[in-house]
């Protein structure tokens, strides 16, 4: 077994990971404590951070260890990204119920007393999750996730991704599904949700939203350029996606789920331009318009050119290092 399955009935766990959220890590921290819901153990892997994280921790623990239902563990370990970190949390807890929380998220403090409630009212149930909020910083958004009792689970999954705290599990359903996928350096949360969403019947949303998902300045999921390992990583995800909903019955859902991955990973390519593998970029992006093909925009157009030259320019330096190795 890669976790134990052993716990203690009605507890709780809580896994954060977090690397060099300083700023943010206390809210987190202070929204799990804060929850109406009791046994709680709290355990924060710190992914090797280099800030004042490993400080802030603990002296948020120091001054939260009068509940005597609520425990807080600190781990620090070499950096090696937030799948291993999660991993680690599932093999360090003893919860029946275990949630996942980044450190820069917010539970609502209902969150997990909801969730608990509706497993007891209901043993058949196998996955709750939550509505819940974006903060972008300029406004709050409402997001409803996916309807898993509509149509088909998987198609209704893809078109409407969970964020990583919208479920708390009940430890059996986590064995089933496995550990996160430690080898993808990206898209590790939606690959496993998927996985999730395959290998689980009989699903209830709690319709109160469960909590905030910040997009600021700590996040730089959605900037930036793209690593030719974390391009690769995105795009195992989508292909493991898409041979999924082959399967599926033809619907119109069935196909906007595949459109919408082609686009993802079609916008991901584009970013390879600031990158280090405009080639494969241009690979994926050419791939993709023969199965999306939209109205192809002057800026699509604009970033398909730059991209050609950037590939042009990085073969001449690949033939230059080759040529200089032979003579």
């Amino acid at each position: 077994m890669w976790a134990p399955k052993e716990y203690i009935p009605g507890l709780a766990s809580v896994i954060i990971p977090t690397y060099n959220r300083a700023g943010y890590i206390e809210d987190a921290l202070s929204s799990v404590f804060n929850q109406i819901y009791r046994p709680i153990e709290m355990i924060v892997i710190d992914d090797g951070s280099t800030d004042a994280t490993h400080e802030v921790v603990k002296s948020w623990i120091e001054s939260h260890s009068s509940d005597a239902y609520f425990t807080c563990r600190y781990y620090l370990k070499n950096n090696e990204g937030s799948q291993v970190a999660r991993n680690t949390g599932i093999r360090l807890s003893h919860g029946e119920f275990l949630q996942f929380l980044d450190s820069d998220d917010i539970l609502k403090e209902h969150k997990i007393e909801n969730a608990v409630r509706l497993y007891r009212l209901d043993h058949s149930v196998d996955l709750i999750y939550s509505r819940w909020l974006v903060d972008n910083g300029k406004k709050i958004i409402e997001m409803d996730g996916p309807n898993l009792r509509s149509g088909s689970r998987l198609t209704e999954a893809i078109l409407n991704n969970m964020c990583i705290f919208s479920p708390i599990y009940r430890r059996d359903v986590i064995l089933m599904v496995g550990p996160f996928n430690e080898s993808l350096k990206k898209a590790q949360d939606i690959e496993y949700c998927t996985r999730v969403v395959k290998q689980t019947n009989n699903s209830v949303r709690d319709d109160e939203f469960g909590g905030v998902y910040r997009l600021g300045k700590s996040n730089n999921s959605i900037i930036g350029s793209v690593s030719r390992s974390k391009l690769l990583s995105e795009w195992q995800v989508s292909q493991y996606q898409k041979n999924l909903l082959k399967k599926e019955p033809h619907t119109e859902r069935k196909d906007q789920a595949l459109s919408l991955i082609s686009r993802r990973n079609f916008s991901t390519a584009q970013r390879t331009l600031a990158g280090d593998c405009p080639l494969l970029g241009l690979k994926i992006m050419i791939y993709e318009l023969g199965v999306w093909r939209p109205v192809i925009s002057k800026k699509v157009l604009k970033s398909l050119i730059l991209l050609v030259h950037l590939a042009i320019a990085d073969l001449r330096k690949r033939i230059a290092f080759l040529l200089s190795k032979c003579f």
